[in-house]
């Protein structure tokens, strides 16, 4: 099949002309083949596109009939705009103002820049638009180029809409999520997210405590079944391994928390406050499994999540002794329900707490992983 390699009158989708005459991109190949065959205005509609940049969700909008006019400021996740410039716009609001990262709007798209007048002036590109031979976005690709401060080197697809039905510019929502990140600055996408940490966290407090490196920040997705987390209902598993040693002090509950939110800190939501032991005035060394499973993504932005959890508490000394897990405590389970699991940005990670006593605990290892992500 072959492709003209000129926009028809009427469906132009401009190319930087700064971009193009080198030995790798083209201004007539916008993905980046340097074969004029692989730039279609029309079959472009069918493959990956390429944005030289992409919103952040600082920017403020203005928006008229469900389009974006004009992005403020002549920067765009750091990189200064030229007119015919294509941009990816992810993170716009409802209504003219402040944009939202993440956000299902219908003024999301793909667009081009028209002018540098009071801001970025823009207006839709061709490829996806109403002009375009596709009239329903769904699982549209869009590749941001190098040179942002947040998402260069990225992959953006469309996850919203979902499926086939009725689509109309402007008017139906979008959104977006990371496909593939490659930008180390901000590594949310992927199956696996991971932290793995060597560290010495020494705590003298009868006060919650967030273990450094403890949290998982996840990557968006879309809607439900499959959250906006990237969580995917009894399939998704969060698991940590974290190693602790307390000195001999604390005789009550020793509580480990689940917390979720978006700061990565006690400021979160702690979900779940369970007690493995009552402590003894011994030292102790505990290792510590927990799993996290969600039941039910739940609505978008709404707190009617369910997930199942698990704790396997071990210390060293046998039951009953410094940490105070008894036999019975070797296997902990149950479910929480009314969590928010469906938003973007969610933090989740693992604290603990001794209810009354001072023990000076350590936590030489935290291993946290995400699996069977979106």
């Amino acid at each position: 099949m072959t492709y003209p390699s000129v926009a028809p009158a009427g469906g132009a989708y401009p190319i930087n002309a700064a971009w193009g005459a080198t030995a790798t991109f083209a201004n007539t190949d916008q993905n980046n083949t340097n074969s004029t065959a692989n730039y279609a205005w029309g079959g472009v509609d069918s493959v990956p596109t390429v944005a030289r940049m992409a919103t952040t969700g600082a920017e403020t909008y203005s928006i008229t009939s469900g389009s974006v006019t004009l992005i403020s400021g002549t920067t765009v996740d750091g990189v200064t705009a030229a007119v015919n410039d294509v941009v990816l716009i992810k993170d716009c609001p409802g209504s003219p103002g402040a944009g939202s990262v993440g956000s299902s709007q219908p003024g999301n798209g793909l667009y081009y820049v028209t002018g540098l007048s009071g801001g970025t002036q823009v207006a839709r590109a061709a490829t996806m638009s109403s002009a375009s031979s596709q009239a329903n976005p769904a699982g549209r690709v869009v590749f941001v180029r190098p040179g942002g401060t947040v998402n260069a080197n990225t992959i953006w697809q469309v996850i919203a809409p979902f499926g086939v039905a009725g689509f109309i510019w402007g008017t139906t929502a979008m959104q977006w999520r990371p496909w593939a990140l490659a930008n180390t600055s901000n590594p949310q996408a992927g199956i696996n997210n991971v932290n793995f940490a060597l560290q010495s966290l020494t705590v003298a407090a009868a006060t919650p405590v967030y273990m450094t490196n403890s949290g998982l920040a996840l990557p968006k997705a879309g809607t439900a079944p499959i959250g906006a987390t990237g969580l995917i209902a009894n399939k998704t598993a969060l698991t940590w391994r974290i190693g602790m040693s307390k000195s001999a002090a604390g005789t009550t509950a020793f509580n480990i928390i689940l917390y979720i939110g978006t700061n990565g800190t006690t400021a979160d939501t702690a979900t779940l406050t369970q007690s493995i032991g009552t402590q003894t005035a011994a030292a102790d060394n505990l290792f510590l499994d927990v799993t996290l499973v969600p039941t039910t993504v739940g609505t978008l932005n709404t707190a009617n999540g369910t997930y199942y959890w698990s704790m396997i508490p071990r210390n060293t000394a046998g039951a009953g002794v410094g940490f105070g897990c008894p036999a019975s405590a070797g296997f902990l389970s149950g479910t929480v329900s009314s969590v928010l699991l469906n938003a973007s940005g969610l933090i989740f990670g693992i604290g603990f707490s001794s209810t009354l006593g001072t023990p000076v605990i350590t936590v030489p290892q935290v291993q946290a992983y995400a699996y069977n992500m979106v």
